[in-house]
């Protein structure tokens, strides 16, 4: 009877499972306090934002095996995604199948899939198995194999690092589940991007602790809850704190689509928090000044996003520069200059003159084809046109074709070997320009931030822009050769009108020429 009531609690809750049938280093399977409820959590969709080294690894293993074991949505077929398919074959072997090689039950229950044969599916790095469920172990950077499964859970592993797109594509399978859980879990890296953009739309949980002294509950944060010789104290008394004490996961937000749980190292019992200490108090000291060791404190050791000084946009830069206008109601006269960035669709900015002769948006949108961008030619008397001279380059060179001496395409080359003094090189002949993506994406952003840019009054509501142009982040890195190299990474989400920005930007930077004589709109 106690062996029925086991079984049938372990197919109801993940964490009896893996308590049941799990094992580590021939010893039982434990989980620290803070785990409990995101190991129960039955929300379809649960976000972890966490630090590195705080068992999360073993919780999407646990939740994956457990969703297969006991075929939960009545198939229970499992989508794990990686950031790029190279990582596959090290995780399979060093935690899924020595997660089956540890457990006699797992072991009964991982089997050959069908078709294959027995020798080979044991070690099959992209399929595992259990029982007549399967699990489908997936990179970002392959859509192909994202596609074609049909899946109940879907688990999104370092979301910050996944290509972009990846979470719409893996919703997509999850069309024909009884149970359709997306799990979400990564360390965050940029503000508003990647983990930390779920974490601004949730309900935001911290796990509370309550300090035996004065009663106060708090999450664990630094540096308030740790002195520089690594103790763990009160915020309010500075008395002694237990951070391995069990407490509460606190939301902030009532009401959010998604659940979404912090894990910092410090709730870690296996944190070596006095070299923790040194390491945080010597960066806000500002003893430390290398970025990358920066970045990655608050990345891996609080597991929070940080982004370096003046390394992004904020929305505050953007509403900065709103003047009294609408994109409606004024049109103007002379001086257009227009960036196009190219992907699904065509991103488009168009800038003029304004009325006191500053800097001035006259057009933000997005059209669907080359075709479209004549009318805005025509319609804005464009003098200069800077558009993307990929994907669509046939399509490029054909719309510039139809505009002689007034659109040129731009490539941005490899800057390690960039050798020009200026930011862009003209090529008359071929009506060609490259760029320095990092140095023009400098002159963009410091314009916005140096508000030398008028946006109307309705920048904020135009769909897609003020994110796009909020995720460039500018890092400064070791090359191979040791030397510091600033560049913008793409922090996981779209930017194509921070694009189409700098290919206007890069258009205004070229005095216009002269008309020929004789020379008609198209």
């Amino acid at each position: 009877m106690q062996s029925e009531i086991r079984r049938e609690w372990a197919r109801r809750d993940p964490a009896a499972w893996a308590r049941q049938h799990r094992r580590i280093q021939d010893g039982p399977f434990t989980l620290i306090a803070p785990l409990e409820a995101i190991y129960r959590d039955r929300h379809p969709g649960v976000v972890v934002a966490k630090a590195a080294q705080v068992f999360m690894s073993e919780f999407c293993i646990n939740l994956a095996l457990w969703v297969a074991d006991t075929r939960q949505g009545e198939r229970g077929h499992v989508l794990y995604i990686f950031p790029a398919r190279e990582q596959l074959g090290d995780f399979v072997r060093a935690r899924i199948d020595s997660a089956i090689e540890q457990s006699p039950y797992l072991q009964s229950r991982v089997r050959p899939s069908r078709g294959l044969q027995a020798d080979k599916s044991a070690d099959n790095v992209g399929l595992k198995r259990v029982g007549e469920s399967y699990i489908y172990f997936r990179g970002s950077n392959a859509e192909a194999g994202l596609v074609a499964v049909d899946a109940d859970l879907v688990i999104y592993d370092e979301v910050d690092r996944l290509r972009s797109g990846t979470l719409d594509l893996g919703s997509k399978r999850l069309g024909s589940s009884l149970l359709g859980w997306q799990r979400y879990v990564s360390t965050p890296r940029y503000a508003e991007t990647g983990i930390d953009a779920l974490w601004q739309r949730s309900d935001r949980r911290q796990y509370h602790l309550r300090c035996e002294h004065c009663g106060e509950r708090q999450p664990l944060a630094f540096p308030d809850n740790l002195t520089e010789d690594g103790a763990v104290v009160c915020r309010a008394c500075k008395g002694a704190l237990d951070r391995l004490s069990v407490g509460e996961w606190v939301p902030e937000a009532d009401g959010a689509d998604l659940h979404v749980y912090h894990m910092t190292k410090l709730l870690s019992p296996r944190a070596d928090l006095p070299a923790l200490a040194r390491l945080g108090y010597a960066v806000l000291r500002r003893d430390v000044t290398d970025t990358s060791a920066i970045q990655e404190f608050y990345n891996q050791d609080l597991g929070v996003p940080h982004t370096p000084e003046g390394g992004q946009l904020s929305r505050a830069d953007i509403t900065a520069c709103i003047a009294d206008y609408s994109l409606g109601d004024w049109k103007p006269a002379v001086g257009c200059c227009m960036g196009v960035d190219v992907g699904a669709k065509l991103h488009v900015c168009i800038n003029a003159p304004g009325p006191d002769g500053k800097t001035r948006a006259a057009y933000i949108g997005s059209v669907r084809e080359f075709s479209d961008l004549d009318s805005l030619m025509r319609g804005y008397d464009v003098g200069r046109c800077v558009v993307d001279a990929a994907p669509e380059g046939h399509a490029a060179r054909q719309f510039a074709a139809r505009w002689p001496g007034r659109v040129w395409l731009c490539s941005y080359p490899n800057t390690a070997t960039w050798q020009h003094q200026d930011a862009a090189v003209w090529n008359d002949g071929e009506r060609t320009v490259s760029a320095h993506r990092t140095l023009t994406l400098d002159a963009t952003f410091a314009r916005v931030r140096e508000r030398r840019i008028e946006y109307p009054c309705e920048v904020m509501a135009i769909p897609e822009f003020a994110e796009h142009m909020m995720a460039p982040v500018r890092v400064v890195e070791k090359d191979g050769a040791g030397n510091l190299v600033a560049r913008y990474v793409e922090a996981g989400r779209d930017d194509h009108f921070a694009h189409a920005s700098n290919y206007l930007v890069v258009a205004e930077s070229r005095k216009m020429p002269s008309l020929p004589f004789g020379w008609k709109r198209p």
